[in-house]
C-alpha cells in the first residue's frame, strides 16, 4: 500500500463521517444522532490523534513512552480554562458575580456566544494553546530522557506524566468553577469548552477538520527527512548518529511533535467532555483513556503504520462500546469479572497480536515483503 493511498482512504473515512453529519441534519435525525454518533465522532476523533502521534514515539522513533495521556491533560485543562476565561471576559461574568445580571440573563448571554462564530474562533486558538503548552511539556521530559532508552526512557515517562497529573491537581485555580477555587479533583468547569449534545452535533465538523489536519501533518513529517532520520535511529542508532544524523536534536523533535498532538486530543477531550478531572489522566485509570491503551492500539494496528493506527483506534473503541451497550460486564460470575475490567480484555487482545502477528493486524505490507523473500529462497 503506497503512501497516497493511505492518504486517500484516510481523506475517504473523514469524508464519509462527513457525508454521515449532512445526511442526519437532512433527515433530522436528531435523538439517535445526538446521542450516539456524534458523541462517537468526537470520541474517535481524539483516540485516532492520540493512536497516531503515539505512533510516532514508538513505531517510528522506536521508544515507549508511558506518559501520553499526561500530556493530553496538559492540552485539556489548558483549552478549557482559556475558553472559560475568554467566554467570561466576553458574556460579563464579573456582572453576574457583582449581582447586577441574574443567572438566567448570563446564560442567555453565553448561549448566543456559543451560537456565533466568534466561538468557533475561540475553540480554535484554545486548542492549539492547550497543544503548545502540551509541547513544551513534552520539551521538558524529552530534555533528559531522550539521551536514554529501552525500560529507562518508559520509567522516565511514566513518572513524568504523573507529575503533570499530580500538579494540575493541586493548582487551585485548575478545579471546582475554574479560575477561582477548587481542585482538579471535582469537576474543573461548569461552562466552558464542555459542549451540550446540540453544539456538539453543530461543531462535529471541527473534530474532523482537526483530525485530518493532525494526520496529514504527522504523515508528512515521517515523510520528510525528519521521518527518515528516526527510521534510521529506530533500526540502529549507532550507525544513523555515524552518518552525520543528530540523534538527540531529532529524538527530541519527534517526541515534542507528538506531545504537541496530544495536547490537541486533549483539546478535543475537553470539548466532548462536560466536566474533567485528574482521575481520568491518571495512569491507573482503570478505563480506556490511558496511556497502555494508546500503546495497545498502536500494536494491535501495527507500529510504523499510520493507516493501521487509524482503523485500530476505530475498531477498538467500537469493540469497546458495545461491551459497554451490551451490560456483559454486569453478569454475574467470570463473564462479567473479565469485561468489568477493560483493560484486562485489552491486555489479553495485546498478548495475543503480539504471539500471532508481531507486526499488527494492519501491517499487510510487511507480511507481503516477508512471503516474497520465502518463495525466493525456495
Amino acid at each position: 500500500m503506497n503512501k497516497r493511498s493511505i492518504a486517500v482512504k484516510v481523506m475517504c473515512a473523514a469524508a464519509v463521517i462527513f457525508a454521515i453529519e449532512l445526511v442526519s441534519y437532512a433527515l433530522d435525525s436528531s435523538l439517535f444522532f445526538s446521542k450516539r454518533i456524534i458523541p462517537s465522532v468526537w470520541q474517535i476523533s481524539y483516540f485516532v490523534i492520540l493512536a497516531v502521534s503515539m505512533n510516532l514515539v514508538l513505531g517510528y522513533m522506536g521508544q515507549l513512552s508511558l506518559g501520553h495521556c499526561g500530556f493530553m491533560a496538559v492540552g485539556a485543562y489548558t483549552s478549557a480554562l482559556v475558553s472559560l476565561a475568554v467566554e467570561r471576559a466576553l458574556c460579563g461574568y464579573g456582572s453576574f458575580a457583582s449581582g447586577e445580571i441574574t443567572a438566567a440573563a448570563y446564560r442567555e448571554i453565553a448561549g448566543e456566544y456559543r451560537e456565533s462564530i466568534l466561538y468557533v474562533f475561540v475553540i480554535f486558538i484554545s486548542v492549539l494553546i492547550g497543544a503548545v503548552l502540551a509541547a513544551a511539556a513534552g520539551f521538558v521530559c524529552a530534555l533528559p530522557s531522550m539521551k536514554l532508552k529501552g525500560d529507562y526512557l518508559s520509567v522516565i515517562t511514566l513518572g513524568f506524566g504523573m507529575v503533570i497529573v499530580n500538579v494540575i491537581n493541586n493548582l487551585s485555580f485548575a478545579g471546582g468553577d475554574g479560575l477561582s477555587h477548587g481542585n482538579a479533583s471535582s469537576a474543573l468547569y461548569k461552562t466552558g469548552l464542555g459542549l451540550n449534545s446540540v453544539l456538539m452535533r453543530k461543531y462535529v465538523w471541527l473534530a474532523l477538520v482537526f483530525t485530518a489536519v493532525s494526520v496529514a501533518v504527522m504523515y508528512m513529517y515521517v515523510s520528510s527527512k525528519y521521518g527518515r532520520n528516526i527510521r534510521a535511529i529506530r533500526d540502529d542508532e549507532i550507525a544513523a548518529e555515524s552518518s552525520g544524523i543528530d540523534v538527540v536534536k531529532n529524538k527530541i523533535t519527534t517526541f515534542v511533535l507528538s506531545s504537541f498532538f496530544a495536547g490537541i486530543a486533549g483539546g478535543l477531550y475537553a470539548c466532548c467532555t462536560k466536566s474533567i478531572s485528574t482521575v481520568d489522566f491518571a495512569f491507573s485509570n482503570s478505563g480506556i483513556l490511558n496511556s497502555v491503551f494508546i500503546v495497545v492500539i498502536v500494536i494491535f494496528g501495527g507500529m510504523g503504520s499510520f493507516s493501521g493506527s487509524v482503523v485500530s483506534a476505530i475498531v477498538l473503541y467500537i469493540i469497546n462500546y458495545l461491551i459497554k451497550q451490551s451490560g456483559l460486564q454486569n453478569v454475574n460470575g467470570i463473564i462479567g469479572t473479565f469485561f468489568g475490567y477493560p483493560m484486562l480484555c485489552y491486555a489479553l487482545l495485546l498478548i495475543i497480536t503480539v504471539m500471532l502477528k508481531p507486526d499488527g493486524l494492519f501491517s499487510m505490507k510487511k507480511g507481503l515483503v516477508r512471503r516474497k523473500k520465502r518463495r525466493s529462497e525456495y
